[in-house]
C-alpha cells in the first residue's frame, strides 16, 4: 500500500493522489481547486489484484507499479499514462491563476499546449473566470492578461473573443473591442 501512496503529475494540469485512508486506498484525479467547482476530475477506490496492479471502480482503469520504479501506470481503455512522483504542494496551472500567478499559470499553458496537450474548454472557464474576478474588483487593466490569454489559447472561442471586447469595451478601448 505505502508503495502506491503519494501525489503524481497525470499530465500538465492533472494531479492524481493515491491515499491511504486507513482501511483501502483511494484514486483522485483533479485539475483544480475544489472551490473552482472543476474537482474532481476521476475519483475512485483501488482495489487490490496483485502486488503491482490495482483495480479502479473505472470499468477498465488500473494503476500499476513496476518493480523498483517510483512511477505509476495508469492504463485505461487502451491508453496508458504515466504518472511521475511530485512533491504534495505541487500546484495546477488553475492554482496558479487563482493565486494570482498570472505568468507561471500562463508559461506553464503555454508549454502544455505547445506540447501537443489538447486543452479543454474549461481552461477558457478558468480563465475568464478569473479575468471576471479582477473586473468585479475594479482592476480592469489586470482582467486584460487571462482575458487575452484565454484568446490566445482557443482562438476559435466566440466566447473568449466576445470576454475580451467586453473588457476593451469597459476600458473605453472601442477601437480594440471589435
Amino acid at each position: 500500500r505505502a508503495s502506491f501512496t503519494g501525489t503524481y503529475r497525470l499530465s500538465p494540469i492533472h494531479r492524481a493522489q493515491v491515499v491511504d485512508t486507513g482501511d483501502r486506498l483511494r484514486f483522485h484525479v483533479e485539475r483544480g481547486r475544489p472551490e473552482s467547482g472543476l474537482n474532481p476530475f476521476v475519483e475512485s477506490d483501488l482495489h487490490p489484484l496483485s502486488p503491482t496492479r490495482l483495480a479502479t471502480d473505472v470499468t477498465g482503469a488500473y494503476l500499476e507499479r513496476r518493480p523498483g520504479s517510483t512511477e505509476l501506470t495508469l492504463a485505461w481503455k487502451d491508453t496508458t499514462h504515466v504518472l511521475t512522483p511530485v512533491d504534495s504542494p505541487y500546484t495546477l496551472p488553475t492554482e496558479d491563476l487563482q493565486a494570482g500567478r498570472f505568468e507561471r499559470a500562463a508559461e506553464r499553458l503555454r508549454a502544455a499546449q505547445s506540447s501537443g496537450f489538447k486543452l479543454d474548454s474549461w481552461i477558457t472557464r478558468a480563465l475568464t473566470s478569473r479575468a471576471d474576478t479582477l473586473e468585479e474588483r475594479g482592476r480592469l487593466a489586470d482582467a486584460l492578461r487571462p482575458a487575452r490569454l484565454a484568446v490566445e489559447l482557443f482562438p476559435q472561442s466566440h466566447w473568449a473573443h466576445s470576454h475580451l471586447g467586453d473588457i476593451y469595451k469597459a476600458l473605453g478601448r472601442t477601437e480594440e473591442a471589435t
